[in-house]
């Protein structure tokens, strides 16, 4: 199938290989350091949700649902300042 590649800003062939390979891994795999996620409330690729579920399993994971889409263009400012709190405490 085509998909849009957000990085390439073009459509690619995407193959079932992805599949294959999603299969191999956990859906939410557990993991022990702190994490910071961002995620935009107006993303209409990933739906905010998904992000929000993964955090409540998570307790070391902190999301910031922000005011942007997927790709979180308007807000890189507002996460720099985020990433710098977050790295030093």
């Amino acid at each position: 199938m085509q998909v849009f590649h957000y990085a390439e800003n073009r459509h690619v062939q995407l193959g079932y290989q992805l599949l294959e390979d999603a299969a191999c891994y956990e859906a939410f795999p557990d993991f022990h350091q702190p994490a910071l996620i961002f995620h935009g409330a107006l993303d209409d690729v990933v739906p905010a949700r998904d992000s929000q579920e993964f955090a409540s399993s998570h307790p070391n994971a902190h999301l910031e649902i922000l005011d942007s889409g997927h790709e979180l263009l308007n807000v890189l400012d507002d996460m720099a300042s985020k990433v710098v709190d977050f790295l030093h405490p």
